[in-house]
């Protein structure tokens, strides 16, 4: 039995350990970009929430929109305008980095998660920025709502 416990306590503190770095990893790569990220984000999500084309366009690269018709891009927006006006959006919330393949010249794509609230309803954006020479580019994003469901 005490050699049991022995064992479930070291186990314990590995695991907690390993979640306590892991930890210590996140918020050191959300302070590196929290700086810069954050206020660009502050300024493009409601940009972005304005259902227009033409400024999503503006923000995100030509290699992100590659295959993407102009048709099927305003489906997606009269698809997303769904939610109306955006009223209000809480902090920014860092959520991982990635690395990206040559087509983007292995430049990092830094992923956050922002709750929001629309007219019709509240929205989780995931928006990553494709990061690069001190700016940043809206590589992707997704919205999840019941008002889009």
């Amino acid at each position: 039995m005490k050699k049991f416990l022995l064992i479930a306590g070291i186990l314990v503190l590995v695991v907690g350990t390993a979640f306590a770095a892991v930890k210590i990893y996140q918020h050191h790569q959300a302070s590196q970009y929290e700086a810069t990220a954050v206020p660009y984000l502050k300024m493009v999500v409601p940009e972005l929430s304005t259902w227009n084309p033409e400024t999503i366009k503006r923000y995100m690269p030509p290699e992100s929109l590659e295959g993407t018709s102009e048709e099927k891009l305003n489906g997606i927006v009269d698809y997303l305008s769904r939610l109306g006006k955006l009223e209000k959006m809480e902090e920014p919330e860092f959520s991982q980095t990635d690395s990206m393949g040559k087509k983007f010249g292995e430049k990092m794509v830094i992923t956050y998660k922002i709750n929001a609230h629309y007219e019709k309803g509240d929205a989780l954006i995931m928006i990553g920025l494709l990061e690069g020479g001190g700016s940043y580019h809206v590589q992707n994003f997704n919205i999840h709502s019941d008002v889009l469901e």
